[in-house]
């Protein structure tokens, strides 16, 4: 049975060994040493505090090392070591050994962790840790790994040099559901699928039966959605602007947009880059009617957006986040309904220095002045005419309001097929508005008059084949005292804001196909002397506020007043026809 030795020491003894003097004595434990060599007893030391600090109870030598035995002097360091190979023996052979266990406790941070269970051994504790960390590990890559997908499959690669493209194979047991994921990856919001007879609904199922690819010779997904994702995007604008009822069957052109060519790039209209990427859309004069789906922002290459001349209805706001935008032609889309903002603001943003300067001069007299000049038929003319001669003014801030004139002038002359009428002489070939007009046999002058300060004052166009309706923006010419537009083919309604000029004398607008109701605004004309709607299609009451105007008396003496088509409009001092 191995002897136990009771040994007092200072702790400062134990804080100098190091950890290769540790080892050691672990391997000496394991081996069987016992005792050292040249001893066959060690007395216990002691170690006591005197008036300098720390002292000896053996006997030292100079150098304060002690011996520890009757055969010989063993230095302080070696005496450690034997300290610690005779408490690792005896811990092993007897666990009640107090005196070393007292002299040398270890911490909490040594022996074990106290979790929040209690103490727990560190093997368990790397354990736990281990866990944890696969744990969390396993958690972000749930978000990373779709989140990558999502935004790896939306974005664009502009140049093979410096972008990242992703590949990887995924599986799908059939056509449809490659396209569904594909398509939910950008509009994760859509429901096409349950909102039968949409355009989305009819594009989706175009593209599941009409898909050319074989799915089993290609399982890079990146590559899949730049195909699937444009065709969905483009099927949806035809079955958002095409009528499938017309008789004529709905576009002009659509090559390829039905059957054809399983290539985007083939189809009609369609501009693609070299690598395949869908960069410009042009279907002007084609038919398209209904309105442009948001849909079509998923096409982030687009330089090029050309709709004009067409019969659209509307268009979405989120056109105005194409960043890429060079080009964007709405207009001559006059059933275009009010334009959103955003769509203002990136058609302004596209316009020249030119036509920028213009719109500032022009825009405080029109209020919707872009909201018009972008769709609107006449009013797009109107406005390039303006930019294109506004050059010839010395000082464009002190033109507006000859800019102003020429501006409604040129709407009216655009808005009435001014192209085809019997008489144009100078009509916008002239740089000043007041010139454009012509003689008549007699001295008669016709077109339009001005004062000596070069306000517009006089416009005669009657029986001039003009061929539409009176724009809004005749309002503006204030100035006017005579306004003859009589046996032409005008139709639509009478504006309100014929109300606006208050300094007319005589209106004549007979023999026009005009329709509709008359206007309230007619009760501001209080100058009026001759006002002749007869032989229209109008209905309605001529106002009551006009009854105390100074009408053109007849040889006769009698009132002549307002002449109308008594059987569709209601007036007691009218002259009926």
């Amino acid at each position: 049975m191995g002897q136990v030795f009771s040994l007092t020491f200072d702790k400062s003894d134990l804080e100098s060994s190091s950890d290769a003097d540790i080892s050691e004595q672990a391997f000496a434990s394991e081996v069987g040493l016992s005792e050292p060599k040249g001893s066959s007893d060690i007395d216990g030391l002691s170690s006591d505090n005197d008036n300098n600090g720390q002292a000896s109870t053996s006997n030292n030598d100079e150098n304060g090392q002690g011996s520890s035995s009757n055969n010989g002097e063993i230095n302080e360091v070696e005496s450690s070591k034997y300290l610690r190979t005779e408490r690792v023996y005896s811990s092993k052979n007897d666990k009640t050994s107090e005196d070393i266990t007292s002299k040398n406790p270890r911490t909490e941070e040594e022996d074990d962790f106290r979790g929040p269970l209690g103490r727990i051994s560190p093997s368990k504790k790397r354990s736990y840790l281990i866990i944890l960390s696969v744990v969390i590990i396993t958690i972000l890559l749930a978000i990373i790994i779709p989140l990558s997908v999502h935004f790896t499959l939306r974005g664009t690669k502009n140049s093979s040099s410096s972008s990242t493209t992703l590949s990887f194979s995924t599986t799908f047991s059939t056509t449809e559901e490659k396209i569904d994921y594909i398509i939910k990856l950008t509009f994760p919001e859509s429901e096409y699928e349950n909102a039968i007879g949409t355009p989305q609904y009819k594009a989706f199922n175009w593209l599941v039966t009409s898909y050319y690819n074989d799915t089993n010779n290609s399982d890079d997904l990146l590559q899949e959605s730049k195909k699937i994702l444009p065709q969905f995007v483009l099927k949806t604008l035809y079955y958002s602007t095409v009528d499938e009822d017309d008789e004529f069957g709905g576009w002009i052109e659509k090559d390829n947009w039905v059957n054809g060519s399983s290539e985007e790039c083939d189809w009609y209209g369609i501009m693609c880059a070299a690598d395949g990427d869908v960069v410009g859309i042009n279907l002007s004069n084609n038919h398209l009617v209904g309105g442009i789906p948001s849909e079509l922002t998923a096409l982030k290459g687009l330089i090029k957006l050309e709709f004009s001349y067409n019969e659209l209805t509307s268009i979405s706001s989120s056109i105005g986040r194409f960043d890429k935008l060079s080009s964007l032609e709405i207009h001559h889309n006059d059933m275009m309904g009010q334009l959103p903002s955003e769509v203002i603001e990136i058609s302004h943003n596209l316009l020249t220095d030119d036509e920028k300067a213009v719109i500032e001069i022009l825009s405080p007299t029109f209020m919707e002045l872009e909201q018009n000049i972008f769709v609107r038929s006449a009013q797009y003319e109107a406005f390039k005419w303006v930019v294109n001669h506004a050059a010839a003014f010395d000082n464009l801030d002190g033109c507006q309001n000859k800019m102003a004139q020429q501006y409604s002038l040129s709407t009216l002359f655009f808005a009435t097929n001014g192209q085809h009428w019997n008489r144009k002489e100078n009509w916008e070939n002239d740089q000043d508005e007041c010139n454009w007009n012509w003689v008549y046999t007699g001295g008669f002058t016709r077109g339009i008059s001005c004062n000596k300060a070069g306000e517009v004052t006089s416009m005669k166009l009657g029986i001039n084949n003009m061929e539409g309706t009176i724009p809004f923006e005749i309002g503006y010419l204030t100035s006017l005292t005579w306004l003859d537009l009589s046996h032409n083919y005008l139709d639509s309604f009478i504006v309100s804001e014929i109300g606006q000029l208050t300094n007319l004398s005589g209106l004549f607008l007979q023999g026009n196909r005009i329709t509709g109701t008359i206007p309230s605004s007619l009760a501001q004309l209080t100058n009026l002397k001759y006002l002749r709607l007869d032989h229209t299609e109008l209905s309605g009451t001529i106002p009551i506020e006009l009854y105390n105007n100074t009408w053109k008396v007849s040889r006769s003496g009698n009132i002549l007043g307002p002449t109308v088509d008594c059987d569709r409009v209601e007036c007691e001092f009218c002259s009926c026809l």
